[in-house]
């Protein structure tokens, strides 16, 4: 796994992380992005090159015009709060925004 300058999107995933959230979104928002496999069966994620985009060594990780986002969550509000794009098949931002928060559920009280 190697950073990259300012550039192209880039998303760096194993297909057991999390990473099936941020890749929806990308394509809901049409946004293109470049995909990186990271072989985490050969400790890739662990080689410093992954951990100097994110020390905890963690999938997934997003390189964005040279701002790196990792965390799905953290990734997936980075990416809704960026300006509408032309061809995004989703409502505008604040939708978007709207249903991150809706997605939270009340804890149960002890009763």
């Amino acid at each position: 796994m190697q950073p990259s300058s300012v550039g192209p999107r880039r998303l760096h995933y194993h297909p057991d992380s999390a990473n099936l959230v941020v890749r929806m979104i990308l394509e809901e928002l049409a946004l293109p992005f470049e995909g990186v496999f990271v072989d985490r069966e050969r400790d890739e994620h662990r080689q410093p090159a992954c951990r100097q985009l994110n020390p905890q060594g963690l999938l997934p990780v997003l390189e964005d015009d040279g701002c790196v986002v990792f965390e799905t969550a953290a990734i997936a509000l980075h990416l809704v709060e960026m300006p509408p794009r032309r061809g995004a098949r989703l409502c505008g931002r604040r939708h978007h925004r709207r249903c991150l928060h809706c997605s939270r559920v009340p804890k149960a009280r002890n009763t």
